[in-house]
């Protein structure tokens, strides 16, 4: 089973922050790029520009989600500065967004998965002023393994897991009972302008020079210095393809089927593949990626 999914926005080694507001810079001193005055996805226009331009759809998208932060509001770019105008140490966009990891192997402080299945706070009541401290978590698939990892909810996907109680196992059980109940395999859909953010740090160590910490976007935790190597952006706003291996004996055809229309994907259906017909049937996977490279 293969899903080709486009995550807008994958950066590894994020100096390139620095190259980023140059391009900003020269666009803005030229009259090319103005600060985008919203964050952008979920209108007609956002998928337009994201089928038919990506890179352009990409670059705003992350040009906001990396501007520096409104004090004391979650999710709000500073209106006075662009991406040049930029303080380390200080949050951006994206940093202010909903927590959905927590600390370490616990998991505390997770605003959307709060402890004991309380229900999450209103987006207004987040606490953002002053800025909360910086929680990193371990890969839950690797429990044992270094906190490096956060991972972040715009307003619109932590809304959706708000008000429809889907922070607690006995909600996500109750959705899905009604779900069976009324046919209904796309019940639990998330809106358009929902995102989500995965981000890696690395510890730079206590007192990292002045050169290591200008080839990072970085933050103070505790007594050192973390550094952002990775940023995954998730967003909603461009189509899906699904490859359903109609042989696999690890995820069963028809829920692979049932995967895909729940995210209103174009289905290649492969009558020989294995969980691996990617591999099996290479000429059938490079034919939907150049589908999905014609349609955007």
């Amino acid at each position: 089973m293969t899903s080709i999914r486009m995550a807008v926005a994958s950066i590894a080694a994020l100096g390139v922050l620095a190259c980023a507001a140059a391009v900003f810079w020269l666009g803005e001193r030229h009259g090319v790029v103005a600060p985008a005055a919203r964050e952008p996805g979920g209108e007609p226009a956002d998928v337009t520009l994201a089928v038919n331009n990506p890179d352009e759809y990409a670059w705003r998208l992350f040009f906001y989600l990396n501007r520096q932060a409104v004090r004391g509001i979650a999710g709000v770019a500073d209106p006075a500065r662009s991406i040049r105008q930029y303080d380390p140490n200080k949050p951006v966009v994206w940093e202010t967004w909903a927590l959905a990891s927590g600390a370490g192997r616990t998991q505390n402080g997770s605003e959307a998965l709060r402890v004991g299945g309380a229900p999450p706070l209103a987006w207004s009541a987040l606490p953002r002023e002053p800025w909360p401290a910086k929680v990193l978590s371990v890969n839950l698939s690797n429990p044992n393994g270094p906190a490096i990892l956060e991972v972040r909810l715009n307003r619109a996907s932590y809304d959706f897991i708000r008000t429809r109680g889907l922070y607690t196992t006995a909600g996500l059980e109750q959705a899905y009972a009604a779900a069976v109940a009324e046919r209904r395999p796309d019940a639990i859909q998330f809106p358009v302008d929902a995102k989500a953010v995965k981000a890696a740090w690395k510890d730079l160590g206590p007192r990292p020079p002045a050169a290591v910490l200008a080839r990072y976007h970085w933050r103070r935790i505790g007594d050192h210095v973390w550094g952002l190597t990775g940023l995954h952006i998730v967003t909603k706003d461009l189509p899906t393809w699904f490859m359903v291996s109609e042989q696999d004996n690890a995820i069963p055809p028809d829920c692979e089927r049932f995967m895909a229309r729940r995210m209103n994907a174009d289905i290649e259906s492969v009558s020989g593949g294995s969980h691996a017909a990617f591999i099996a049937h290479p000429d059938i996977a490079a034919g939907l990626i150049l589908k999905a490279i014609g349609r955007t």
